[in-house]
């Protein structure tokens, strides 16, 4: 796919989903159904894609936060404890507006060595992932600081996983430093795309503002959240901008609405 192509589908399809899903903002049981089908439907697909690797005696090894993000967040949306809607809303956004900021500015880097349907699928994942930040973030409740500690402690996770890849602590045989973006913003790397051969103080600077910018940019999304459904309730589109734990996403919260 011509990579100007594929920037103005990424642009055009975000701006849609942007659309819709502002058109769910007042009905909060329709997002709550709609979040839920969706990670299903990602939890599915990723389910039949590992299936089809089994069979097909093929190895994939996730090397980006949006790897592991594809399992993690349709898993904590589906459980539904106590901050994991949350933690699933900050990482789609990580990853969806990831996406499109590598769509945007170097589109030919992003799909380079890709087949045809692996940058749809790229395009697909990574979009649905941005749609479900907006509903999941946005459009369903208020988020407390508390709920911050459930991403944190992900995001953690993926760091140690990445770590261990990086230095070849689990599948030594294997090296993904020179291509996966995860890896290259971890050690400064990725700069070069800014500054062509940056000194080790530039590379050790930008790693350490990227991974500032992952803690960072979820903590400021608390924030905003807050005014906006402060907003919502002044303009009467919501009586009440919490939900009870039984009412949100998930088996957990369904388990004990039925008790």
């Amino acid at each position: 796919m011509d990579p100007n192509l594929f920037r103005l589908l990424a642009l055009l399809l975000a701006l849609a989903l942007f659309f819709l899903a502002s058109l769910e903002r007042k009905r909060r049981k329709s997002v709550r159904f709609l979040s839920s089908l969706l990670a299903f439907v990602l939890l599915l697909f990723k389910s039949g894609e590992g299936v089809y690797f089994l069979v097909r005696r093929l190895s994939f090894i996730p090397y980006e936060v949006s790897h592991l993000a594809y399992w993690v967040v349709p898993i904590f949306l589906l459980l539904g404890f106590v901050g994991s809607d949350y933690a699933s809303g900050a990482l789609s956004f990580i990853c969806g507006v990831g996406f499109l900021l590598g769509a945007i500015i170097s589109p030919a880097n992003l799909i380079a060595n890709m087949t045809l349907y692996e940058q749809v699928r790229l395009l697909i994942t990574h979009e649905l992932l941005y749609f479900l930040s907006l509903l999941t973030l946005f459009y369903f409740r208020i988020f407390h600081w508390r709920d911050y500690a459930a991403f944190v402690f992900t995001m953690l996770g993926f760091l140690l996983y990445l770590l261990l890849l990086k230095y070849r602590v689990i599948f030594s045989d294997k090296d993904f430093s020179s291509f996966s973006i995860a890896l290259r913003v971890m050690d400064g790397s990725l700069v070069a795309y800014l500054a062509p051969n940056p000194s080790f103080g530039l590379r050790a600077g930008f790693a350490i503002l990227c991974i500032g910018l992952v803690f960072l940019v979820p903590f400021l999304l608390i924030v905003l959240g807050k005014r906006i459904f402060a907003l919502r309730v002044r303009k009467g589109e919501v009586q009440n901008a919490d939900v009870s734990f039984e009412e949100r996403y998930g088996l957990l919260p369904y388990l004990k609405r039925k008790k």
